[in-house]
């Protein structure tokens, strides 16, 4: 299981995270669900849900980038 500290990071990065983005990115991760699945869900172009996904990953990494070295 990961570190709690590593665990209340990536929370508080998710946290952070536009509405938009949270959203598509949770149901993608934790439902394990694709775009398309999640564009129906979100009622949002699938073009849309793509751009939220590739920006919230970005920001993502960004704000864990601390972690990428160890």
């Amino acid at each position: 299981p990961p570190h709690p500290a590593i665990k209340m990071d990536v929370e508080q990065a998710m946290n952070a995270l536009p509405h938009d983005q949270r959203a598509a990115l949770m149901l993608s991760f934790s439902y394990g669900l694709s775009h398309m699945e999640i564009a129906k869900t979100l009622n949002q172009p699938l073009g849309t849900v793509k751009s939220h996904i590739s920006r919230g990953k970005l920001r993502l990494r960004a704000s864990l980038r601390a972690y990428e070295k160890a």
